[in-house]
């Protein structure tokens, strides 16, 4: 987050001092710069904002002198940016500004200004107009979960229709595809469409030339297909979109952009109001979004970006437009640039663009340091710049978790001992007075994973905070989760048992087992036992003899295995669930789990436990998202539990994982200021900073998988897939359409790698796994460790099958494999590193190359040596 405590920018040479000790918003002192790009306020003009080079700050004084110098009024100025929170703080810095400067009046019309989000502006526009847009008065705009599930909800009737008498051609195509495979292509493909600017999509039709071949025939009927089922999924959401008198994001920039192009009259009237326009975040719009703000400038628009940091191509913005933008303004001189970062140390910098001059090429313009003089001479005996490797051989997928008293994550081992590694390193930063726990943000690409690496810091005795993806997978969620479907399906066996194994019953997996086999050797569900473990020992037909095989048998085998109170405990919990089935007509959804909160005990032992504060929140926060549900869809219990359970599932990964799932974080505990290491997605660090970043997971491969229907523009293509030929095949424009996409992808994900390790104020570690022995090729779509170690150090993949090579030797035996002659005194000493390894515990004292930075690079070897990871 970037800072609120002082204007700290300043340029190279400065002698400001740290910033942290300056006044708040006091007399900023801009670079030259920053200068021209507040004063040129008359003009148009595009700022390509490097990473950390104080953008924030140009808006805000761009803001203040407009009203101090120009006497321009508050509510004049329209700056649109990504996010509330974004918006929240730039309002709030440029009120604390005014404030500073003694302009009291001035400082409170800040809420008169229009300071918001692309959504939030459009939303007010059709509040003023809503008879010219016709729209009802009183509309609701339906938040993205919401939306989500009336998509899908649209969906299925949209795919019932089409299957409708059991149409073949329909059929065949569903049952190759599959019905979620065809959900993911059709709400893709409509999302992208309308970020486009289509308010009712369409698809193209196929460009087939003089002699189509077979292929392309093939693939023009399914695009029939595929664009009936499309427009029969668009009626169906508008539909339900008007019964509820609702509009979703999309509808709030496509209805207000329509309005603004189709009514002269309101277009001047919106673009009168404002006499100077902002918008942030260039490169993360999309043509809907500029296309909008185009329509409101008359030479007053200024736009910021770095197309370095465009990293939301899933959500089809497109960095194309920050680069036509500045090749249209660039002739006249009025595209600026600012370069000077002032977050992170000079180091780190350097790393940073040791790397990414390679990788992004001559366009990229590398970072300069430009923080002040005083901190920066602040000696370091040590390398702030850490990559941290583990190999990925030796591990099997049956072993024991290598976090020892550890819950298992799900993830792979070599991932395990990645996550071990980093989070020893963090402890001892921590722990030698190096970092401090609450400055420290685990940042991943992915937040499937994430448990991986909390458990690891855990098990180091850290406290963490997960900022993405972790709540529904939480066991105090999961619990309360298996309770409700119990409850609402009596045959749910899997649902009992999660209930079962929860306090105050608190089953093991072996008792669960015996359960399971005392059920089949009686013949009775698993529901019969629990609530009567008399069931079919023969107690019940007069005689007192066994009526059942084993039964008897099976009945001592449960009395013995279940003791302390745990048969008694589970029939009362059986009992519990009956009554509450016959009471669910009557209560909320919310108070089914407030009961059996207070039967179970659970806020005691919760706040008793482990990080009780968190559960507790998470408990709480499941409460209030019931009471949420049945507020928008009414007392549907079943209903809950499938968005639960979609959530869950596609959230964690998949195909259906961006486009509709929610990665929903853990609930917000009181004291957010505690010191504990944050967790989160890259995405959700963009805009914030950390003094110590760690890049984790760099080992795995991102995904490069393009949906089976491409559109771009007038071009349409279709990756044919058959019931009976497994192999895939591309028809007409896909085989193009598929190579930029992919392209278009290997891009953004170096983007994303650049906007993590720009996090970084004091210290960048670097994590992932790889295979020491065959270090792996760089491709596209290869892990990013294979071009981030060898461009770090060209040496390292030399170095690391060279340390695998001597512990193999040590493992055999071999005292003499490290002393065998080297070809050569070149290769004895690029070697040097590797031959003064001489234990798991050591490192690669090593440079960034082609610079003087240091770098420390640590081999996870443990395993190598033969002892446990």
């Amino acid at each position: 987050m970037e800072r609120l405590t002082g204007w700290d920018f300043v340029g190279p040479g400065s002698l400001a001092t740290d910033p942290a000790m300056q006044e708040p918003l006091g007399s900023p002192t801009l670079t030259d710069e920053q200068e021209q790009a507040v004063a040129r306020r008359g003009e148009p003009l595009l700022l390509a904002a490097g990473a950390g080079s104080g953008k924030t700050s140009v808006l805000v004084e761009r803001f203040v002198r407009a009203v101090r110098e120009d006497g321009i009024a508050p509510g004049r100025i329209l700056a649109i940016t990504f996010t509330d929170r974004a918006a929240g703080e730039l309002r709030e810095r440029m009120r604390r500004r005014l404030l500073a400067l003694g302009e009291w009046e001035a400082a409170q019309a800040t809420e008169e200004a229009y300071v918001g989000t692309f959504h939030g502006f459009c939303a007010r526009v059709l509040r003023s107009h809503a008879r010219e847009a016709g729209l009802a008065e009183e509309h609701e705009i339906l938040d993205e979960g919401l939306a989500g599930r009336m998509r899908r909800q649209a969906f299925a009737v949209a795919l019932a229709e089409l299957l409708e008498g059991r149409r073949g051609e329909a059929v065949d195509l569903i049952a190759a595809y599959t019905a979620d495979r065809a959900r993911a292509t059709v709400l893709g493909v409509y999302a992208q469409l309308r970020s486009g600017g289509q308010r009712a999509p369409r698809l193209p039709a196929p460009r087939l030339g003089e002699e189509p071949d077979a292929a392309d025939l093939e693939g023009a009927r399914a695009l029939s297909l595929w664009g009936e089922l499309l427009e029969r999924f668009r009626e169906r959401y508008a539909q339900a979109k008007r019964e509820r008198n609702g509009l979703d994001f999309d509808d709030l920039e496509l209805l207000a952009g329509e309005l603004l192009s189709e009514d002269e009259h309101v277009r001047r009237a919106w673009a009168e109001r404002f006499e100077l326009l902002m918008v942030d975040e260039l490169q993360d719009v999309n043509p809907r979004q500029l296309a909008l703000v185009r329509g409101l400038e008359h030479e007053n628009l200024f736009t910021v970006g770095d197309e370095w940091q465009s990293i939301y191509g899933f959500r089809h913005a497109n960095v194309g437009l920050l680069r036509a933008r500045e090749a249209e303004l660039s002739p006249r001189g009025q595209s600026l640039r600012l370069m000077y970062n002032f977050r992170g140390r000079a180091e780190l910098l350097q790393a940073v663009n040791a790397i990414f001059v390679r990788r992004f090429g001559g366009a990229f313009m590398p970072l300069r340091a430009g923080r002040e003089r005083e901190r920066e001479r602040e000696a370091h005996g040590e390398p702030l710049v850490e990559l941290l490797l583990s190999d990925r051989r030796g591990w099997s997928g049956d072993e024991a978790p290598v976090i020892a008293g550890g819950a298992e994550s799900g993830a792979a081992a070599w991932r395990e001992a990645e996550a071990q590694a980093l989070a020893r390193r963090v402890s001892e930063l921590v722990r030698g007075g190096q970092a401090r726990a609450g400055g420290v943000a685990v940042l991943l690409r992915a937040v499937g994973d994430i448990e991986c690496y909390e458990q690891a810091l855990r098990a180091q005795g850290l406290k963490t905070v997960a900022s993405a993806g972790a709540f529904w997978a939480r066991q105090e969620v999961a619990d309360l989760l298996a309770y409700l479907r119990a409850l609402a399906d009596p045959g749910d066996e899997l649902a009992l048992y999660g209930a079962l194994a929860a306090s105050p019953v608190d089953l093991s997996s072996d008792e669960m087992g015996l359960l399971a086999r005392t059920a089949q050797s009686r013949e009775c569900s698993v529901w019969e036992i629990a609530r009567d473990p008399t069931v079919g020992n023969g107690a019940h037909d007069g005689s007192g003899a066994d009526t059942r095989p084993g039964g008897g048998e099976a009945y001592v085998e449960t009395e013995a295995g279940l003791q302390g109170g745990k048969l008694a405990r589970m029939a009362e919990f059986c009992a519990w669930l009956e009554q509450e089935r016959e009471l669910m007509p009557e209560l909320a959804l919310a108070e089914l789990l407030e009961r059996e909160i207070v039967r179970s005990g659970d806020l005691e032992r919760l706040r008793a436990g482990e990080d009780g504060e968190r559960r507790l929140a998470n408990v709480r926060k499941l409460v209030e998202l019931a009471r949420e549900w049945e507020r928008s869809e009414g007392r549907d219990l079943r209903g809950f539990l499938d968005e639960a359970a979609f959530q869950a599932g596609a959230g964690g990964g998949g195909r259906l994982a961006r486009a509709e799932a929610i990665a929903e974080p853990d609930a917000p505990v009181a004291d957010e200021a505690q010191d504990a290491v944050r967790l989160m997605s890259v995405h959700a660090a963009k805009g914030l900073e950390f003094d110590v970043v760690c890049v984790a997971d760099l080992g795995r491969a991102p995904s490069m998988g393009v949906p089976d229907l491409l559109v771009s523009g007038e071009r349409i293509g279709v990756r044919l897939v058959g019931l009976e030929d497994p192999e895939s095949r591309p028809a007409l424009e896909y085989a193009q359409l598929a190579q930029e996409r992919r392209a278009a992808q290997a891009g953004e994900e170096d983007r994303i790698v650049y906007v993590a390790m720009t996090r970084a104020r004091e210290r960048l570690l670097l994590s992932g796994a790889v295979d020491f022995a065959s270090w792996p090729r760089e491709r596209p779509g290869a892990a990013p460790i294979a071009w981030l170690g060898p461009a770090l150090s060209p040496e390292l993949p030399v170095l690391c099958a060279e340390v695998v090579r001597r512990f193999d030797l040590q493992a055999a035996g071999d005292s003499a494999g490290d002393d065998r002659p080297l070809e050569d005194e070149a290769r004895k000493d690029r070697l040097a590193p590797a031959l003064a390894l001489t234990s798991p515990a050591s490192a690669l004292a090593l440079t960034v190359d082609g610079t003087d930075v240091p770098l420390c690079c640590w081999l996870n070897t443990t395993r190598m040596a033969g002892r446990p990871a």
